[in-house]
C-alpha cells in the first residue's frame, strides 16, 4: 500500500490494484471485504504520513 501512495496513485487506483488480492481467497465476501480493508488502510496511511 505504501508503495503506491508513493507512486503518487490516489485511493481508487489503489483498490483496484487489489494489493490484498493473495489473501482474499481465506476471506470470506472477499471483495467487499478487500476493497473496505484497502480504503481504510490508504485512508490511515495518507492521514499519518506513514510513507515517508
Amino acid at each position: 500500500m505504501a508503495k503506491l501512495i508513493q507512486e503518487g496513485k490516489t485511493q481508487e487506483p489503489a483498490v483496484a490494484a487489489k494489493p490484498t488480492a493473495e489473501f482474499d481467497a481465506k476471506v470470506g465476501n472477499a471483495a467487499a471485504s478487500a476493497d473496505r480493508f484497502v480504503t481504510q488502510a490508504y485512508t490511515e496511511l495518507k492521514r499519518t504520513n506513514a510513507t515517508r
